[in-house]
């Protein structure tokens, strides 16, 4: 996707005046101003972490870095943001290392403890403990709908689907949304329960569709309607909307996890629409 020049223009002259301040500022100003810092770290998340400028964002926020008078609090979300975009270009030891100094600037931090987990998950699915840790410490923080769901992932990965439902359903019970749905309605197709895999993914296409009007998270959305669609044999349009999803997010992170949702069921889609056409869709995430 292309960045916007005025949005280029407008983040440069905000960190510019940004240096200015801290250069004349007064010896005993030590805190930075926290809304203008909240609305740097807004601006350049819109302007190159949603638009897939990963390498850009991570520049931009360490020039925010320099400035001295950052509290704690600041830092932190900062380094968090800074990991996202280490973990959305794939580069997992980077995102960890990154999320692991958010937390040391704050220790409450539950978005980044529920980042180091899913990290640690997709890094390494043979090997759960560290993720399992993170995400733990994060419901310690707060009893999340990201952080159930990211356990629920980790007991599928350990082929512990009952399991992986019981957490998944906390997360339904905290907030209704497409992805937990999906997450559900593939376990239960896992498990033959077609009952229930019917209502969740009825569920799932339904709020897909509506946070597609709301531009929301749309390339998950679209990914959700692809799988449905190879699920009921409909491969063209299922490929239709797997190549929306991805033009509409290109991440490593994104291709990571779909390939794993893709695996998990793979030997239902492979049934449904054959060995070729499953390859063919796989391909597409890498």
């Amino acid at each position: 996707m292309l960045i916007s020049l005025s949005g280029i223009f407008c983040i440069n002259l905000m960190l510019k005046k940004q240096q200015r301040l801290h250069l004349n500022s007064h010896p005993h100003e030590s805190q930075a101003n926290p809304t203008k810092f909240d609305s740097l770290i807004f601006e350049i998340k819109k302007i190159y972490y949603d638009t897939g400028n990963y390498d850009l964002a991570i520049e931009k926020y360490r020039e925010l870095l320099a400035d001295k008078r950052l509290n704690k609090l600041l830092r932190a979300r900062i380094y968090h943001q800074i990991a996202k975009s280490y973990r959305a270009k794939g580069e997992f030891a980077n995102a960890i290392s990154n999320y692991k100094v958010a937390i040391k600037h704050n220790p409450k931090g539950y978005e980044s403890f529920c980042g180091l987990g899913a990290v640690y998950r997709l890094k390494n699915k043979s090997d759960l403990f560290e993720a399992e840790r993170a995400i733990k410490k994060a419901l310690e923080l707060r009893k999340g709908c990201t952080a159930f769901d990211q356990l629920g992932l980790i007991y599928r990965d350990k082929g512990e689907y009952h399991q992986a439902l019981k957490w998944h359903r906390y997360a339904w019970n905290i907030e209704r949304n497409a992805i937990t749905a999906f997450y559900m309605a593939l376990l239960h197709f896992k498990l033959s329960n077609k009952i229930r895999m019917r209502y969740y993914f009825f569920r799932a296409v339904r709020m897909a569709a509506t946070s597609i009007r709301r531009k929301e998270r749309i390339h998950w959305m679209y990914h959700i309607l692809g799988i449905y669609n190879l699920l009921n044999k409909n491969f063209d349009k299922g490929l239709k909307k797997f190549k929306l999803g991805c033009n509409h997010n290109k991440s490593s992170l994104v291709k990571k996890a779909m390939t794993g949702h893709l695996e998990f069921i793979s030997d239902i889609i492979i049934e449904k629409i054959g060995m070729e056409k499953y390859q063919s869709i796989v391909k597409l995430f890498q």
